[in-house]
């Protein structure tokens, strides 16, 4: 009977059962030494259904715990919120959990390269959301923030220039200058310097 019900079930539901039961396992016996590593697949394993709540409540409990967890699975649980957040772009909370899996991450981590794109994009949608709500100061700091963070990424570069062009439109004259002149020596062989006037 066991083996027909099987058949009847999909997959996602069998991966449904098993991440209620390893959260179920880990809130009753949370000193468990496995308790963290469960709970910790069970967030994955939810960001990956697409249950970003819950994966960012599950991911908190592993960083905000009392009593540190090993940095691999804080690592991972700061992934989950970092990109549970980004999807659904709160940027400010994405920004901070890239933040704290940075801290994390070996100088060799082939995740690396990608979080700090992520972090650049968190801080620089942030920018554009100002920007939108006509806060030219709010977003003209947020852009000149992915430099200071991200010197090394596109995005960086974007953002210094997007920053001398709403200083431009919003009549700032001669801190738009000043901003075209940082981009200017920052990116010399940048494809924006040929639409740079000054």
């Amino acid at each position: 009977a066991w083996r027909e019900q099987a058949k009847l079930d999909p997959a996602g539901e069998w991966e449904s059962l098993a991440v209620e039961s390893s959260l179920q396992f880990a809130d009753a016996f949370p000193a468990h030494e496995q308790a963290v590593p469960v709970r910790t697949d069970a967030a994955s394993a939810l960001f990956e259904a697409g249950d970003l709540d819950r994966a960012i409540a599950q991911a908190r409990i592993i960083v905000e715990a009392p009593v540190a967890a090993a940095p691999e699975y804080q690592r991972t649980a700061w992934l989950v919120v970092g990109h549970a957040s980004f999807d659904q772009q709160d940027f400010v909370t994405s920004e901070s959990a890239y933040v704290g899996a940075l801290g994390l991450l070996a100088a060799d981590d082939e995740e690396l390269p990608k979080v700090r794109e992520r972090l650049a994009a968190s801080i620089y949608s942030q920018a554009q959301a100002a920007a939108a709500n006509g806060e030219v100061d709010v977003a003209v700091a947020h852009y000149q923030r992915v430099y200071a963070a991200v010197p090394e990424s596109e995005t960086a570069a974007i953002a210094d220039y997007d920053a001398a062009v709403l200083l431009m439109q919003a009549g700032a004259w001669q801190r738009s200058v000043d901003a075209m002149q940082t981009f200017r020596a920052r990116y010399p062989g940048h494809e924006f310097q040929e639409r740079i006037t000054i």
